[in-house]
This record gives structure tokens, C-alpha cells and sequence, in this order.
């Protein structure tokens, strides 16, 4: 339940109390615990919280090369989201990264969890 109402939540713009729900929940299923890491990014990112979104993305990267259980479809899809999600944010905090390559990257590529957040967010930077 805690869950679900954190995406609510996050879906109306509540992010403060969607990221104090998410913190609360154990998860014992790899693919709830995969999309709470996943809506924690797209929390980061628009709070602009950069430190917490570049440590999770670093530790996220890692448990997707890591884990074991993880399909290699489920692994590539966020592996391409957190890839993304990481150059927007640096676009985002001033660095001169190209929009345009990551538009080419996704076109390329649209295998990528939760592509159409990402690409409203490529848009609001245009």
C-alpha cells in the first residue's frame, strides 16, 4: 500500500512525503524493489537533489551489474534509465552535456524504464 501511494503521490508532485513513504518500505519482490529505485531517481531529479540522485545512481548502477536475479531485459531497461537520468541531471546542474545526444541515444535505444517521464523531461529542458 505504501508503495502505490508513494507513486500516487509522486504523481501529484507530492515528492517530500513520497520519498519519506518509500524510505519506510522493506521489499522483498526484485521487481517493486527495482521501480521504488527507479521512482527515487525521478524524486531526486526533480527536487534537484543532486547529491542523493548521483549516490543512488551510482549505487543503482551497481546493483543492476550485480544482482543475479535481475532478467537481462529488466537490467538493460534500467541501466538505460539510470545512464539517462544521470545526464539530464548534469545538464541540468550546469554541464554542457548535448540534448540532442541523448535524444539520439533513446531513438537508438527506446528500451528504457519509464521512457515517457524521460522524455517529457527532455522536452522541459529544450
Amino acid at each position: 500500500m505504501n508503495y502505490n501511494m508513494a507513486r500516487l503521490l509522486f504523481a501529484k508532485n507530492d515528492f517530500k512525503k513520497a520519498l519519506r513513504l518509500l524510505t519506510t518500505i522493506e521489499f522483498t519482490d526484485v521487481y517493486y524493489h527495482l521501480d521504488s529505485k527507479s521512482l527515487l531517481l525521478k524524486i531526486y531529479y526533480e527536487t534537484e537533489d543532486y547529491e542523493p540522485l548521483f549516490s543512488l545512481i551510482s549505487t543503482f548502477a551497481v546493483y543492476l551489474r550485480r544482482s543475479k536475479i535481475i532478467s537481462e531485459y529488466q537490467r538493460s531497461i534500467y541501466a538505460n534509465q539510470v545512464k539517462h537520468v544521470k545526464r539530464l541531471a548534469k545538464i541540468k546542474s550546469g554541464n554542457n552535456y548535448s540534448l540532442t545526444k541523448i535524444k539520439q541515444a533513446i531513438e537508438q535505444y527506446p528500451q528504457v524504464a519509464d521512457i515517457g517521464w524521460l522524455k517529457v523531461k527532455i522536452a522541459e529542458l529544450e
